[in-house]
């Protein structure tokens, strides 16, 4: 299963893409195996982000799905909305660089999303320090300085 979590569900996001990838979407999402909703209403349920309960809603969100029969999980969160905001950027960066350290539940594999036209150079910098890898238009890049301490 791949929950796609988006600043824009109500399929605008596949606006941008070229129409194989919008048909292969399209159909993942019409058979089931792809999940589209709102990252804000998603990671600031009560209209803030709160760090410190989004482990437990990991844990929760992850039961959820394999009560309906899915071992494996993929999520993809753009986490876009935090930009602009100091403060807020600031908090999930210290979160995510939590979920790094400890890890997400056992079956899940977790790709955070940020456009970077929304961001300056040192929040760029910041982000990719709390990820152990990256795609930019680079490529595929490893933070070898990041070693989780979970372990499936």
């Amino acid at each position: 299963m791949l929950v796609y979590f988006t600043i824009r569900p109500d399929q605008g996001f596949l606006d941008p893409l070229e129409s194989a990838i919008s048909d292969m979407v399209s159909k993942a999402i019409s058979s089931g195996r792809m999940v589209v909703r709102d990252s804000y209403s998603f990671y600031c349920p009560n209209g803030e982000f709160d760090g410190s309960n989004r482990a437990k809603s990991w844990l929760q969100f992850m039961n959820h799905f394999k009560d309906l029969g899915y071992d494996e999980l993929v999520v993809v969160g753009d986490l876009s909305w935090a930009a602009g905001n100091r403060e807020l950027l600031d908090e999930v960066i210290k979160y995510e660089a939590k979920i790094t350290m400890n890890g997400l539940p056992s079956g899940m594999t977790a790709v955070c999303q940020y456009d970077a036209r929304l961001f300056d150079e040192m929040d760029i910098d910041c982000i990719s320090s709390v990820h152990e890898f990256q795609i930019d238009n680079d490529g595929l890049k490893r933070n070898y300085w990041l070693i989780s301490n979970h372990h499936n």
